[in-house]
């Protein structure tokens, strides 16, 4: 078995259907500052960070799920690793196969999501380096 381990938490999806006004509270209620946009046809996905805690905001928002939680994405290094260990304990994958993701920042991302006990969303998220 190869190996790989968690690096720590990359970030938490929050849904809103107003990311400018979810960013203005953060940053001016608890510090946070924006280091990251990304705008596609439907949505837009805004982070920001306060020290190591980064909130991802996800404006496809909708009144029923407004505020909650869409995942939490877990930083690991060595993803294939991870994906056949999880695949051999029988852990359900919401992907079949990692994405690679171009965002506007760093070199992108690899990434996969497994589906939790609860049928909580959890991203595996790898930088490409």
């Amino acid at each position: 078995m190869a190996s790989w381990f968690y690096k720590g938490l990359a970030h938490i999806s929050i849904f809103t259907d107003d990311v400018q006004k979810s960013a203005d509270f953060y940053i001016q209620n608890l510090g946070f500052r924006i280091y990251n946009q990304k705008s596609f046809p439907d949505f837009e996905l805004w982070f920001i960070e306060n020290g190591w805690l980064s909130l991802e905001l996800n404006g496809q928002g909708a009144k029923d799920v407004n505020g909650k939680i869409d995942h939490i994405a877990l930083e690991v290094l060595g993803l294939d690793a991870a994906i056949e260990d999880l695949r051999e304990k029988g852990v359900v994958f919401e992907t079949k196969e990692p994405e690679i993701v171009k965002p506007n920042f760093a070199n992108g991302i690899r990434n996969i999501f497994i589906v939790g006990p609860s049928g909580e969303r959890i991203e595996l998220f790898e930088y490409l380096v």
